[in-house]
């Protein structure tokens, strides 16, 4: 650091003034952290990702129909009734945005490590080439649909849920979602049972 005469910006009204001069150097970022959990990408550790994200989209049809009361005088007591017409289904929809700066992004299979997954539809999406701020760096964006249907799911929809993960993070967590967090009374009312009535003697 060093010191010569200058102004100060927050109050020119002083005067000249000695003020400090600092020279900052920016050099290459290396990721020094043994302990975070990113995927080395030292290969090309400037092809950054902007943005990657995944979104699994489970859905079991149960195949359940509604019958309605077709009376006129309403339901009087009576119930509508339910059908079941087959066994449940279980699809996955997975919707996926990836955008990468400098070369390719990496962009989810279609085909899964999970055999019992069968690929349905698969839908790509590729808007138009651009730059980022330096006017010479292309940026990649690619967004992708896939819908699977499952050969024999389990009586639990739970027991298929997973968390999809970008490229860019180890796979070190936990991903398949545990049936224990499902709870009953947070998305309606909890049943309140009142206790029955204590019996009375005659005549009290």
């Amino acid at each position: 650091m060093a010191t010569k005469p200058g102004w100060t910006s927050d109050n020119p009204a002083a005067g000249e003034q000695t003020v400090t001069v600092a020279q900052v150097t920016f050099g290459p970022i290396t990721p020094d952290d043994e302990a975070a959990k990113y995927e080395d990408a030292s290969a090309e550790p400037s092809a950054i990702y902007p943005h990657y994200t995944a979104h699994n989209y489970f859905e079991r049809d149960h195949h359940r129909y509604i019958m309605p009361i077709a009376s006129p005088y309403g339901f009087k007591g009576a119930s509508a009734a339910f059908v079941q017409l087959a066994q449940s289904t279980l699809v996955l929809v997975s919707n996926w945005t990836v955008l990468r700066a400098k070369i390719f992004p990496q962009a989810p299979d279609p085909d899964l490590s999970d055999s019992d997954w069968v690929l349905l539809d698969e839908h790509y999406n590729l808007p138009s080439i651009t730059v980022i701020g330096d006017g010479v760096t292309p940026l990649y964006r690619i967004s992708g649909t896939y819908v699977y249907g499952h050969k024999n799911p389990s009586s639990l929809t739970s027991d298929e849920l997973v968390f999809p993960r970008p490229p860019w993070l180890k796979d070190e967590f936990a991903r398949i979602v545990p049936h224990s967090i499902f709870q009953q009374g947070l998305i309606d009312l909890p049943i309140i049972i009142s206790p029955p009535p204590i019996p009375r003697a005659p005549g009290v």
